[in-house]
């Protein structure tokens, strides 16, 4: 009887397939989360002139304001209470709810809905940078290059 190479698979080549294929994987990964941590802040910042012809010419300069002013507060809050949750619960968190926003942002037609998604949009950011940066102080230069580069696409 012959036998197929394809029919009975060694299971440590599996394994070292598997061992090998991890570093690529996670540092994948890390690529997307720096591509995900941006998008929320793109769709905004390049949807200028979308919300100008829907509510008035000079909104760049408040939707400027209501992204990047949170940054602040959130660093302020940070400094005197800490972090709320686990570095897993942050970062799923702030994602989900980044895309919730990032979807009703363009749907809503009330300028107020708006400004306060917006202001939200920057405070889940601020969040997620501080732990994304914090936790990608202890995983080392490696995977901070690659998720740089990502935030970079």
């Amino acid at each position: 009887m012959l036998k197929s190479d394809f029919s009975e698979t060694d299971p440590s080549s599996v394994a070292k397939a598997a061992k090998q294929l991890a570093p690529v994987m996670e540092k994948f990964s890390w690529f997307l989360i720096g591509i995900g941590f941006l998008f929320p802040y793109n769709s905004v910042v390049t949807a200028v002139d979308f919300f100008a012809l829907i509510y008035f010419q000079s909104i760049d300069f408040a939707l400027g304001w209501l992204l990047l002013l949170p940054s602040l507060l959130i660093l302020c809050i940070t400094l005197k209470y800490g972090y709320i949750g686990t570095i897993y619960q942050r970062i799923i968190g702030t994602f989900l709810l980044e895309a919730i926003l990032t979807i009703i942002i363009p749907l809503v037609r009330n300028v107020y809905v708006l400004f306060v998604s917006t202001f939200i949009l920057g405070c889940l950011s601020a969040v997620l940078q501080g732990t994304l940066f914090s936790l990608l102080g202890f995983l080392g230069s490696d995977l901070m290059s690659i998720t740089q580069t990502g935030l970079g696409f």
